[in-house]
């Protein structure tokens, strides 16, 4: 029987519906069903591999996981040895019937060196429908996913490699283990190389909306060279220490045969250990990439944010806020990830500033389209003379906040100096955007609610807005793994973040 073939049409053709008659309707016991759900649906991940759905039900396969226990990987090996589906329904297998716990014992007495599984390490490294289908899908952005989603699976692959190679050397030697050598290259080729253009791909689509292009290229190299770097610390780790997993006697032996397991162990063993290493034919080290990812995700999340209806000034504060996140991010000059700075900031305060524009000219549209209507039926403010955009007034308060930072100002000061620059400038704009909604009258006294509420203390969040941009920003200084900056700049401030 050709698994792969089967594998390939299941996946291809709509799952279990592909599947003979005698396949669609053969049961799938619920203690099966129960632990599959159990023990891997709300485990930390760091990659989900796939779903997988049986009768109706969904069984969450995570493969790119280095929290993989004992426990998961018995768990996990009971599954699908209890799934084992053949062309006239679920095949016969010495353990199908058998409970978890008869599973164990089993696997445990009959413990012997096995050849490595290749169909299931393709399977785990190149773990995609579309890629078993052959066909080739767009990658696009998703919001539920992020950009620096898949960055774990290049030390994942270094992981399973060095595994694997310590598997093959422990049964081959001289021209077997060469020959068993090359095709695992080839397979981890394979799936390095697309799984680093696949993410290049991405990142540089990511760059491209701020206007920075012709990065991809780098940036799949540097994956490429990121991976191999990966693994030769990995294998010289196990070079010196072959019990790494800590399973070689006693009723875990078993788990050698494991290289989902054995791929998580080495990983937990060496995590005290790792040192980033940049290759010299590599544009971006390893945590470039990382922040990168984390950058653009947040300057996703900080677009989707921002509001047409702030002065420039307002607008100016945020975009500044968000700069100094990339500042932060980019790390040492002289990096090619630092050199990305000027253009990305420019970049996004165009698009929040493009944006602004946008929803203006719609509110003038709409406004000018109902100004005939009885006055009942008007709206109650009238959008008709909304101005567009003053840019160099935005600009001018991005432009203090970024200069107090990089004279020296801590973050929270940086954004106190550019507070007190956009409330002087918002008085002397006033009185040139009269009548505007975002600037009201100049004999009024108001002013913009974020300028004029920026310290205070909101009665109903408990919390100035202020203190929300430092908030996120202790947020933001945590996905990157840098220096808690929230209690040092607000001793008094103790939120549960």
């Amino acid at each position: 029987m050709d698994v792969s073939a089967l594998m390939r049409s299941v996946i291809q053709n709509g799952g279990m519906a592909s599947l003979p008659k005698a396949a669609q309707e053969a049961s799938i016991p619920s203690e099966i069903l129960a632990g599959a759900e159990s023990s891997l649906e709300n485990r930390p991940a760091v990659l989900v591999g796939k779903d997988i759905g049986f009768n109706g039900k969904t069984v969450s396969v995570k493969v790119w996981e280095w929290d993989y226990s004992e426990a998961d990987a018995i768990t996990r090996a009971w599954q699908e040895d209890s799934f084992a589906i053949g062309l006239d329904g679920w095949m016969d297998t010495p353990t199908k019937g058998m409970s978890l716990e008869e599973y164990t014992a089993y696997r445990r007495e009959t413990a012997t060196q096995a050849d490595v599984n290749w169909e299931q390490l393709a399977r785990d490294i190149i773990l995609n429908k579309d890629v078993l289908a052959g066909k080739d899908m767009p990658v696009t952005y998703d919001a539920n996913a992020g950009y620096e989603n898949d960055y774990a699976a290049f030390d994942y692959f270094a992981a399973r490699y060095a595994s694997t190679y310590a598997q093959l050397a422990g049964q081959f030697s001289g021209e077997q283990l060469a020959m068993q050598v090359t095709r695992l290259d080839d397979l981890f080729a394979t799936a390095v190389g697309r799984k680093a253009e696949e993410q290049a791909l991405l990142l540089s689509e990511g760059l491209a909306e701020y206007g920075i292009t012709g990065e991809k290229e780098a940036i799949e190299q540097s994956y490429i060279s990121m991976f191999h770097d990966r693994k030769t610390d990995y294998l010289n780790f196990v070079a010196e220490n072959k019990d790494y997993a800590g399973i070689q006697s006693g009723d875990a032996a078993w788990l050698e045969n494991d290289g989902r397991f054995m791929a998580a162990s080495l990983q937990r063993a060496y995590v005290g250990t790792k040192a980033e290493n940049l290759s010299s034919d590599a544009a971006y080290s390893g945590d470039d990439l990382r922040a990168l990812g984390i950058v653009l995700d947040e300057l996703e999340k900080d677009l989707r944010a921002s509001s047409f209806v702030e002065s420039e000034e307002a607008i100016g504060l945020r975009i500044g806020h968000s700069a100094l996140k990339v500042m932060s991010a980019f790390g040492v000059a002289g990096t090619r990830l630092n050199g990305l700075t000027q253009q990305l900031v420019n970049g996004y305060a165009s698009k929040v500033m493009d944006k602004a524009d946008s929803n203006i000219l719609k509110l003038r549209s709409k406004a000018e389209s109902k100004r005939n209507l009885p006055i009942g039926l008007r709206p109650i403010v009238d959008h008709t003379n909304e101005a567009f955009l003053n840019r160099k007034a935005v600009l001018d308060v991005l432009n203090r906040v970024v200069n107090a930072s990089q004279n020296g100002s801590s973050v929270a000061e940086a954004m106190q100096k550019g507070l007190a620059f956009a409330r002087e400038s918002y008085r002397q704009n006033q009185s040139d955007f009269s009548g505007t909604l975002r600037y009201g009258s100049d004999s009024s006294g108001a002013m913009d609610a974020l300028l004029q509420n920026f310290n205070s203390i909101d009665q109903f969040a408990g919390r100035s807005k202020s203190q929300d941009m430092m908030v996120d920003w202790e947020l933001f200084q945590r996905k990157l793994g840098g220096e808690s900056l929230l209690m040092r700049e607000y001793p008094g401030l103790n939120y549960s973040i």
